[in-house]
């Protein structure tokens, strides 16, 4: 059932526009009717965070690695972004899996740690600073998947992230005394900016298609044009890493494909989300991802594919 939802929302979409800037090439995808006048009604945690609408903090019984608390104190649900990075607490984290909250809710989320050497409070709640690139965003994906698989839950391989975050700092010339994801990408900041500047888009769109060095596609699409649009630097921000770490002088790309493709030969498996709705975890020989999935309308689906 999912999986033909997923299939029907991609043939909705089509590139509207490309932009290409060394290793990185992006389509922006959007569709017909524009996808403000569509979707859910939610605000981004981000937003959230900054008007005092929502508190992200360490659990209240004990703080844990693998969770923190989620307090939404307003009347509108919240979505939080599979892949975010949240700075505070006793430690940065990664949020594991899409979630959408239900307004006056509390939730436990399931995160991951990006800052290993670190266990002190430098502040009571979190930040969201951006997204992680998306080889690290495919290795949570991996991990959470086989969690789920195995026991229903969205918990990551802590070691897997740890190596990959020791991994991207090696690869952008970066040190951090914490082995601090956030602190990687910002020694990178001015050349994350200049790639970012070069594939900015001023199209209305509701997602992206990445190539990154024509090695990999990244696909991100959401259920309104303007969500997209508060993530879209922070998302362009985690492909220009990876272009950084892949190399310097773009090479050809396959350019896009239709975009239901990229599901061809996937196997779905459902599971209660975290939040509201139901996520859709999908994997084939060449592709790995997610969707976040609240009545029939597909909220936002991630995919990260091999070539």
């Amino acid at each position: 059932m999912s999986l033909q939802l997923l299939s029907e929302r991609l043939k909705s979409i089509e590139v509207v526009e490309t932009r290409r800037s060394g290793a990185l090439t992006v389509h922006y995808l959007s569709e017909s009717p524009p996808t403000r006048e569509r979707g859910l009604v939610y605000r981004t945690l981000a937003a959230a965070i900054a008007g005092g609408a929502v508190e992200v903090e360490e659990r209240s019984e004990g703080a844990r690695v693998g969770s923190l608390s989620v307090r939404n104190l307003s009347g509108e649900r919240i979505f939080i972004l599979g892949g975010e990075l949240l700075r505070g607490g006793k430690q940065d984290r990664m949020v594991n899996t899409d979630v959408l909250a239900e307004a006056g809710s509390r939730l436990e989320v399931p995160v991951s740690c990006v800052e290993r050497n670190r266990w002190r409070f430098t502040s009571g709640r979190f930040s969201s600073t951006g997204t992680a690139s998306p080889s690290l965003r495919h290795v949570l994906s991996g991990s959470v998947r086989a969690s789920y698989a195995a026991s229903s839950r969205p918990v990551s391989n802590q070691g897997s992230v740890w190596e990959s975050v020791d991994s991207e700092g090696t690869s952008l010339g970066s040190r951090s005394p914490t082995s601090n994801l956030s602190d990687h990408y910002g020694s990178r900041a001015v050349d994350l900016r200049e790639v970012v500047s070069a594939v900015t888009s001023p199209v209305e769109a509701c997602g992206l298609l990445a190539e990154i060095e024509g090695r990999g596609r990244v696909l991100d699409v959401f259920d309104r044009a303007d969500v997209f649009g508060e993530y879209r630097d922070r998302l362009l921000e985690g492909y220009a890493v990876h272009a950084l770490i892949e190399g310097q002088a773009g090479s050809a790309t396959s350019g896009p494909c239709e975009l239901v493709a990229l599901l061809e030969g996937a196997d779905a498996a459902e599971y209660p989300a975290v939040g509201l709705g139901r996520e859709v975890r999908l994997a084939s020989k060449w592709s790995e991802g997610s969707a976040l999935v609240v009545g029939d309308v597909v909220v936002h689906v991630a995919l990260f594919t091999n070539a």
